[in-house]
């Protein structure tokens, strides 16, 4: 029931005027026999052209047709497919070069199986995908026992060094592999770690997915942590040498020495020390509502600021991540 107090609201009527404006335009309307949707074109709209009569057709009997698409042959080097619409070469048209697939294994041994044969004897060969963590390798076996013909491919290696207390040189590691590294890796630029990286395994139905978290994952990690480290130094430091340039620019002391040259040969007078402004920042692992400070490890870092690069950062811990201690 409406208060009688209240003010009853005018109900909205079309205008014709506005209506008749908004109908007649074909851009940012999708109206029938106006525009037609291309999937080329991302996104954008082709507009069909009326084509004009051939031969004794009638000037009234016009057909519409959408643009006719123009196949260039490409090196297929530089695009997925030799025919495409693409960017050969170059441009924002260029797609990146595939370098690891998701196939199924069984597809895949079926397929071997059936049109592989022994360049020795042959005869039938047997397929089998061996694993080590994710990396995975293609071994091929004659079935004949008189024949002794066995080739193996084996996935890409890495170039890590070895510690002095790794043993055999010949045992084959999860480290070995670059797709195992690559894997852990992307997990920690995405700030997950080993029970979602276990978890994604097992729904894809990859190799290590209840192994992951407790063994493979912390290997991997603790085996690359080093080099991750060295090279975050490095950037840093190039990122601070960059920014202390920027500041004290041309200045010279009394003995007409760039300021800069004796900062970078640490002869610097700390008086003339440059002087950086930065912004900071800083987290702690642990779940918590900024109420409880008992998280085990924290970092910062402190951002430049005619750079706007990362100068300094810091990992503080109260315990080992690998020994607990």
């Amino acid at each position: 029931m409406i208060s009688p107090n209240g003010k009853v609201k005018a109900s909205w009527h079309p205008k014709k005027d506005s209506e008749s404006k908004k109908l007649g335009s074909s851009s940012g309307w999708e109206l029938a026999g106006a525009q037609l949707p291309s999937g080329r074109t991302r996104r954008q709209t082709v507009r069909l052209a009326s084509q004009s009569p051939v031969g004794n057709a009638d000037a009234n009997d016009t057909a519409t047709s959408p643009p006719p698409t123009d196949l260039v042959t490409c090196d297929s080097k530089d695009t997925p497919s030799t025919l495409t619409t693409s960017y050969c070469s170059g441009g924002r048209g260029k797609a990146s070069e595939k370098s690891r697939i998701i196939v199924e294994c069984k597809q895949v041994k079926n397929m071997l199986e059936k049109h592989v044969f022994c360049p020795l004897c042959k005869g039938p060969v047997i397929a089998s995908l061996p694993t080590c963590c994710l990396a995975t390798s293609i071994r091929i076996q004659c079935t004949n026992e008189l024949c002794t013909f066995v080739d193996v491919e084996r996935p890409s290696f890495t170039d890590f060094e070895l510690p002095h207390d790794a043993g055999s040189p010949l045992i084959e590691r999860v480290t070995d592999s670059a797709i195992n590294i690559l894997f852990v890796l992307s997990f920690i630029c995405s700030g997950d770690g080993g029970t979602k990286a276990g978890r994604l395994c097992g729904l894809l139905g990859l190799p290590k997915s209840t192994s992951m978290k407790e063994s493979s994952f912390g290997d991997i990690e603790k085996s690359i942590s080093p080099h991750l480290m060295s090279i975050c130094d490095k950037v840093i430091h190039d990122n601070l040498v960059s920014e202390v340039k920027k500041v004290l620019g041309d200045k010279k002391d009394n003995n007409n020495v760039l300021l800069f040259d004796l900062w970078k040969e640490k002869k610097l007078p700390h008086h003339l020390w440059p002087r950086l402004r930065t912004a900071g920042d800083m987290g702690w692992s642990g779940r918590s509502s900024s109420h409880t400070y008992n998280s085990l490890s924290g970092h910062a870092c402190l951002v430049s600021e005619k750079n706007r690069t990362p100068i300094i950062w810091c990992v503080k811990s109260k315990h080992c991540c690998f020994c607990k201690t």
